[in-house]
C-alpha cells in the first residue's frame, strides 16, 4: 500500500548511484587529461577559484577517445551501487518519484543504467547535460546558462514548486557537482569518504553519510512509515530527522554521553542512533584537576561514554574514569566505555630495545690468565702490570654488568584503572595489539574499519583492482594481506634487516613488484609519519606511479602533516577516529567516517544482538 507521506528522490549518477565515476575514468585516462589536472581543477572549484562550468567543459575537451575506446576500456567496467534497483522498487511501490540528477554526461549515464537495470532504466526520468562525440572530439553541452552549467539547485526548486507543501525532498550525492543541491534538500545523503562530506563538513551542512542505498532506503521508509521525522531549524534554514515516539521508545534507558576529547564524533553517534546526547559539564578547577557534573538522571540506564585517545591523552583519560566512575556511583545499570583509539595500545609489551640495539650488554672478555715465568728479568714489573690489569677487568665488570633493560608495561595498569572506574564494556577499534583485549577483566569488543577501507578504496581509487596493497613494516603485514585477498589485488612488502652484523641501522627492502603501478599503504596508525612516508619513498625509487597510504588511526603530531605534504604520499586517507577537522582542507588528506560503525555496535548492544555482522563483509 503506497505511503501516506510523499517522497521525491532525486540521485546524483557519478560515484553515487555508480560505483565508479564514469568521467573521471575517462578523463583520468593518460591519454585525456589525467588524475592530477583533473583533481586540481577539482580543488579549484571546491574554493570557489575556477566555476564548476569552466573547470568540467576543460576535463572533458581534453578527452581523446573514440566513444567505442571509452566504452571498452572504461565504461563498460562501471558497475552501479547493488542496493540501487531494490531501493528503486520500494520508491516505486510506495510512488516516490526518483530522478537521476547529474553534472555528467546522459548518452553515459542511460548506457550504463540499462546494463544494469535493462528496461527500468527507461522509466527513470534523467536530468543530465547533453554531450557532442565525434571522433575523438568530446564536448559537454550544458543544459542551462548558470556558472553549474547544470544547477542542480535549480531543479529541485522547480520540483518543489510543482509539489505539495508536505512533500518531503531527499537528495543522495557525493561530489562537487552536488554542492549547490545540498543547501535545498530536507533530506541530504553524501556518500562516505567523498568531496560532498568534506564540503558539508566545512560549511555546517547537516548530511547523513551513507556506504549503500539500502541505508538510504531504512531512512526513507522511517519518514514515510512514521517512524521519523523532519524538523526545521529556524536559525540555520536546515531540517533535520527526529525519531517518533515510538523509535524512541525503542531506545529508552540507553544514554550516550561525550567527554571533551572528540565532540564532533559523539554529536554523528547520536544523530545516526536518533537520540539526543546525555548532559554532561566538563570542566577544569583552577588547578588544572578534571571537574565532571552529571546534568540528568542515569540510574538503571545503559550508558555509553564516548572518549578518544588524542589531544591531552592523559587528561582525557582521566575524564573517562571520572565520567564512569560517576555513572557507577549514580546506579547505571551498565556502563560501556567506547574508545575508538584507545590511549597506550602502542606501548611494548616487551623490555625495553632500542632500535637496532640488543636487550643486554656484556663486558669485554677476560684476557686469559698466563702462568708466571720468575725466570725474566722483568718479573716483579710483569706480576704488577698483570695485578693492575685484573683489578681494571674486575671494575669493568662492576659496571658494565649484564643489565636487561625495560620499560613498565601499562596495558594491564590501564584495564584495571577502567574495570576499577566502573566499566562493565569496552568498545574500540583496530588496537595495535590483538592481544590487548586479554589484559581486561570484562568483554572487549575490537570492531575493525577493514570493510569501511575496502569500501573506500572500491569507490575512490581509480583501476584499484591493477594497484599493489602494501604493508609499510612486517607488524602490518596481516592487515594488508587481507584487503589485498578480499579485493583479489597483488601485495608487497617493506621489510627492514641488518645486512652488517654489527650495524645498528637497518635498511629497508621491498618485496613484490611496484614499478609502473600505483599503490596503497596499509597501516593501523600514523603518529610521526616516519614509518608512512619513509616506505612510499621506497615504493616511488623502485618505480610505483601514484602512491596512497589508507590509516586507521591518525594522531599526526608534531610535524607529521608537514612530512605528509614533502613526502612521496599522493593521497593520504585517514578515519576519524581522532578529530580531523583541521586538516579537511588539506589537499593531500581525506577522511572516512567510521561513526556507522560505532553506532551499530552502540545499537547492537544495547539490544542484546550479536556484533559478528560488524566483522563481516558489507
Amino acid at each position: 500500500m503506497p505511503s501516506k507521506v510523499n517522497i521525491e528522490v532525486f540521485t546524483d549518477f557519478d560515484g553515487t548511484l555508480s560505483i565508479e565515476d564514469t568521467g573521471v575514468l575517462i578523463i583520468d585516462d593518460p591519454r585525456c587529461m589525467g588524475s592530477e589536472h583533473r583533481k586540481e581543477l577539482e580543488r579549484q572549484i571546491m574554493d570557489h577559484e575556477t566555476p564548476y562550468r569552466d573547470a568540467v567543459y576543460e576535463m572533458w575537451a581534453s578527452c581523446t577517445l573514440t566513444w567505442e575506446e571509452a566504452w571498452n576500456d572504461h565504461l563498460s567496467k562501471c558497475s552501479i551501487d547493488p542496493g540501487f534497483p531494490g531501493f528503486y522498487d520500494y520508491c516505486k511501490k510506495n510512488k516516490f518519484s526518483v530522478t537521476v540528477l547529474s553534472s555528467g554526461m546522459k548518452p553515459l549515464i542511460y548506457k550504463v543504467l540499462v546494463k544494469y537495470m535493462g528496461k527500468k532504466a527507461e522509466e527513470l526520468n534523467i536530468v543530465a547535460n547533453n554531450g557532442r562525440i565525434e571522433g575523438r572530439e568530446w564536448e559537454i553541452l550544458y543544459i542551462d546558462d548558470t556558472p553549474f552549467g547544470n544547477d542542480k539547485s535549480k531543479t529541485l526548486k522547480k520540483a518543489r514548486s510543482n509539489a505539495p507543501a508536505e512533500t518531503i525532498f531527499v537528495f543522495c550525492g557525493d561530489g562537487v557537482s552536488d554542492i549547490s543541491a545540498a543547501r535545498h534538500a530536507d533530506v541530504l545523503f553524501a556518500r562516505n569518504g567523498r568531496d560532498l562530506v568534506t564540503y558539508c563538513d566545512r560549511h555546517k551542512i547537516p548530511y547523513i553519510g551513507f556506504d549503500s542505498f539500502e541505508e538510504v532506503e531504512k531512512v526513507v521508509a522511517d519518514l514515510a512509515e512514521g517512524r521519523s521525522k523532519l524538523e526545521k531549524d529556524e536559525t540555520t534554514g536546515f531540517s533535520k530527522i527526529i525519531k517518533s515516539t515510538y523509535t524512541i521508545n525503542n531506545m529508552r534507558n540507553l544514554v550516550v554521553l561525550g567527554g571533551s576529547s572528540h565532540p564532533e564524533f559523539t554529536e554523528k553517534i547520536c544523530n545516526r542512533l536518533g537520540i539526543s546526547e546525555g548532559k554532561t559539564r566538563l570542566s577544569k578547577f583552577s588547578n588544572n584537576e578534571t571537574s565532571v557534573e552529571m546534568k540528568e538522571s542515569v540510574r538503571e540506564q545503559d550508558v555509553y561514554i564516548i572518549q578518544s585517545a588524542c589531544g591531552n591523552v592523559n587528561d582525557n583519560f582521566i575524564e573517562l574514569l571520572i565520567m564512569i566512575n560517576g555513572c557507577k556511583i549514580a546506579s547505571a545499570k551498565r556502563i560501556t566505555a567506547v574508545i575508538p583509539h584507545f590511549p597506550y595500545s602502542r606501548q611494548p609489551d616487551v623490555p625495553f630495545k632500542q632500535s637496532g640495539a640488543p636487550l643486554t650488554f656484556l663486558p669485554p672478555q677476560t684476557p686469559p690468565y698466563q702462568p708466571n715465568q720468575p725466570n725474566k728479568v722483568d718479573d716483579v714489573s710483569s706480576q704488577l702490570l698483570r695485578k693492575l690489569g685484573q683489578a681494571s677487568v674486575e671494575e669493568q665488570k662492576k659496571d658494565n654488568a649484564p643489565y636487561r633493560e625495560w620499560r613498565a608495561r601499562p596495558g594491564v595498569l590501564i584495564a584495571d584503572l577502567l574495570t576499577c572506574a566502573g566499566a562493565d564494556h569496552i568498545i574500540t577499534m583496530d588496537l595495535h595489539d590483538a592481544q590487548y583485549p586479554g589484559f581486561f577483566d570484562c568483554p572487549v569488543d575490537n570492531l575493525t574499519s577493514l570493510y569501511t577501507a575496502i569500501n573506500y578504496i572500491r569507490l575512490n581509487i581509480p583501476d584499484y583492482s591493477k594497484a599493489v596493497i602494501v604493508s609499510p613494516d612486517a607488524g602490518g603485514a596481516k592487515r594488508a594481506t587481507s584487503i589485498a585477498e578480499k579485493l583479489c589485488m597483488d601485495f608487497a612488502l617493506v621489510h627492514k634487516e641488518r645486512h652488517k652484523v654489527h650495524s645498528q641501522k637497518k635498511e629497508s627492502m621491498l618485496v613484490g613488484d611496484v614499478r609502473g603501478r600505483n599503490c596503497i599503504l596499509i597501516d593501523d596508525i600514523t603518529d610521526t609519519s616516519y614509518t608512512i612516508t619513509k616506505a612510499a619513498r621506497l615504493l616511488r625509487e623502485k618505480g610505483a606511479c601514484k602512491i596512497y597510504a589508507l590509516v586507521s588511526h591518525a594522531i599526526l603530531s608534531a610535524d607529521a602533516v608537514n612530512h605528509i605534504d614533502q613526502s612521496a604520499i599522493d593521497e593520504l586517507i585517514v578515519s576519524n577516529s581522532v578529530p580531523q577537522a583541521q586538516h579537511l582542507t588539506h589537499p593531500k588528506i581525506k577522511v572516512f567516517d567510521v561513526t556507522s560503525l560505532f553506532s551499530e555496535a552502540i545499537r547492537r548492544t544495547h539490544f542484546g544482538e550479536s556484533l559478528s555482522k560488524l566483522f563481516e563483509e558489507a
